[in-house]
């Protein structure tokens, strides 16, 4: 085996990969952009998603309020979360239940409320020590 041959060999492929060079530079590069594009659109959506259920979460506070303007604008906030491309196919799952669940309690609270007896009834002695006249008996 003649060194030199080798040697020669070994310098001719080097030379002819020197000519292809160019072209892995490039390779490299393109995966590169691919590679970035695809970091940063992640990112991107990581980010769009932490700031939808930021949203959603005032939503459910919203809704779940004793005003009555917040809970509708609550509710209506929730509805448009549900429709939103950010959602997944679980999360309109999870917000259709909250909404039906706080619907549901709302009715609940208005049946109580119109069940309930009044409390208060006008012209009622406060004691027995009072006479219908509003007058004092004589054990006072």
């Amino acid at each position: 085996m003649d060194l030199n041959a080798v040697g020669d060999w070994i310098w001719l492929s080097l030379k002819n990969l020197s000519s292809v060079a160019p072209l892995g530079t490039l390779l490299a590069v393109v995966v590169a952009y691919f590679s970035y594009r695809g970091t940063i659109r992640q990112k991107t959506l990581a980010d769009n998603r932490n700031a939808w259920w930021n949203r959603v979460q005032w939503a459910i506070d919203a809704a779940l309020s004793d005003d009555e303007q917040r809970r509708a604008t609550g509710m209506a906030a929730i509805e448009e979360m549900q429709d939103s491309e950010l959602a997944t196919a679980a999360d309109q799952a999870l917000l259709a239940a909250m909404a039906n669940a706080i619907v549901d309690e709302t009715l609940e609270e208005l049946e109580t409320e119109e069940e309930s007896p009044d409390l208060v009834v006008e012209n009622a002695p406060v004691s027995d020590n009072e006479t219908s006249e509003g007058g004092r008996t004589d054990h006072d």
